[in-house]
């Protein structure tokens, strides 16, 4: 979903812009994640989404490599494009579950501000077709995007990002490239301690379709020096965005 892209990155995103010294090694995480979302998307009945995530993060420097792979359980009239559901109409509420697509981005963060200036990181995504048709699209999407850190004060900061998505069309639709844009304020009182609200938009997917537009808070706490837990809520702003979504996650630091 486009907000739970948005949150995975700003959970690791205040840890880098408070702390923009690189390690001399690198370090590796993982991530154990589930998700659940549900909405109509300009259907006549719900398309429930739930997911089972695996990711690998390894950060050298200023760079970053991130893996993940979803399995997916869909209910509904609805298919994956990109990782958020679109409406195929004709379609029953049939229930359908199957490895996800895999995706794999790599990051630099281009300006690590240790001032009051914005730190500024560069982004690109491949979609791997991984998930068959009828879970998402069978075909490959690409993006590109930067991702703006503010600090304002030592406990709070802004988030912000630009990118663009280039989607392959669908056995059933013929897709549209778009620009996504997403913004959030982030209150970290400490090390362990993390709250922030996000509101995410991304152009119509296709034509006929409306924008995506969704709103979520989350919550995150550092168990110990290697675990740390995410929960997270989202709210859609549209009938294209999921109506309602809850997920939680596991990162493990090594």
């Amino acid at each position: 979903m486009l907000n739970v892209r948005v949150i995975a990155i700003l959970v690791l995103a205040t840890g880098l812009v408070a702390c923009p010294a690189f390690a001399a090694s690198a370090s590796w995480d993982y991530t154990l994640g589930a998700d659940y979302s549900a909405g109509r998307y300009g259907a006549a009945i719900d398309t429930q989404v739930t997911d089972l995530s695996l990711g690998a993060r390894v950060q050298k420097d200023a760079f970053r490599l991130e893996v993940a792979l979803p399995f997916v359980t869909l209910k509904g009239p609805g298919e994956l494009v990109s990782g958020t559901p679109v409406a195929v109409t004709g379609e029953s509420a049939l229930r359908r579950s199957s490895v996800g697509d895999l995706s794999l981005t790599g990051s630099w963060m281009v300006i690590a501000s240790e001032t009051r200036a914005p730190s500024i990181e560069l982004t690109g995504t491949i979609k791997a077709p991984t998930a068959p048709a009828g879970i998402g699209t069978a075909r490959a999407d690409y993006a590109l995007g930067a991702n703006i850190y503010q600090t304002l004060t030592p406990t709070l900061w802004l988030f912000g990002s630009l990118g663009y998505s280039w989607l392959t069309d669908s056995p059933t639709y013929v897709l549209s490239n778009g620009v996504a844009v997403s913004a959030a304020l982030i209150y970290r009182p400490d090390e362990r301690r993390e709250t922030g609200v996000s509101l995410a938009y991304r152009q119509p997917a296709a034509e006929g379709l409306k924008s995506q537009i969704s709103l979520s808070p989350y919550i995150s706490q550092r168990l110990n020096d290697r675990v740390g837990i995410s929960f997270y809520a989202s709210a859609g702003l549209t009938d294209a965005s999921p109506r309602l979504g809850a997920g939680v996650a596991l990162k493990f630091s090594r």
